[in-house]
């Protein structure tokens, strides 16, 4: 049986942001346990489109507080004006759980 976390502020505040902002991504993370899912990650990184991987990366490097998935933000040509503004905003006001 899985742990079920009670999760930090900051926490349940990436889980809003995920929800906002990359509602696709949020099956590769589970709220509950307060983690992502590896097996899910390797399988959407495998199918996705370009700019969907880039914004796998970028949200796995904000939940992570590293850059193991390899996040380049000189590789966001393949993004679109909103995805491009959600990763400014960010950077402009960043916050980790």
């Amino acid at each position: 049986m899985l742990k079920q976390t009670q999760l930090s502020s900051s926490e349940q505040e990436f889980f809003n942001w995920l929800n906002d902002t990359m509602p696709y991504l949020l099956t590769l993370f589970s709220e509950s346990q307060a983690a992502y899912i590896p097996e899910a990650v390797d399988s959407f990184l495998s199918t996705a489109s370009e700019g969907e991987c880039c914004m796998c990366r970028f949200a796995l490097m904000v939940w992570r507080h590293d850059n193991d998935f390899q996040f380049n933000p000189a590789d966001v040509d393949c993004l679109v004006d909103r995805e491009l503004n959600i990763i400014a905003n960010w950077f402009r006001n960043p916050s980790w759980p």
